[in-house]
């Protein structure tokens, strides 16, 4: 007799613990939308270039979280000779401007954009100087010239 209550004590919980129970399911799609940014940091110093035909550098970065594409150009770039001056009224200097990237890669002035990946801080080098020395007969006065950076995403 107590095989018999035994099984079916072992029978009921069987039973029981077999019982399906109604489900309801749904979901919830989660997202996150991060806008495209990017900045550039210039010096807070403007490039003092040599006047001994030397040149002199400065640091700019480019933070982006998306791929993006750089153009640099000189405002007072000729396209008579094909190069870059610093002015003082009409009176010009020819220099020599030049950009390094990352990866070493150059940035040309006036020239198409360069891309790069992004999503990451990447440091450009510009370099700037006299073509020639100054003489003795070089006029005196302030020459400037406007460096311009453009990024695109």
């Amino acid at each position: 007799m107590k095989i018999n209550k035994l099984a079916l004590v072992l029978l009921a919980i069987g039973v029981c613990g077999s019982a399906q129970a109604d489900t309801a399911t749904a979901s919830i799609e989660l997202s996150l939308t991060i806008p495209k940014k990017c900045t550039i940091a210039t010096p807070t110093t403007k490039l003092l270039i040599p006047t001994t035909g030397a040149t002199a550098s400065t640091n700019y970065s480019v933070t982006c979280n998306t791929g993006y594409s750089i153009g640099t150009k000189a405002d007072n770039y000729s396209t008579a000779d094909w190069s870059t001056h610093v002015k003082n009224g009409n009176l010009s200097l020819p220099t020599l401007i030049g950009t390094k990237g990352p990866n070493n890669s150059n940035i040309g002035i006036m020239n198409p954009a360069t891309s790069f990946a992004g999503s990451s801080v990447d440091t450009f080098t510009l370099s700037a100087g006299l073509k020639n020395a100054i003489t003795a007969i070089t006029t005196a006065g302030t020459y400037t010239d406007q460096y311009r950076i453009t990024v695109t995403y």
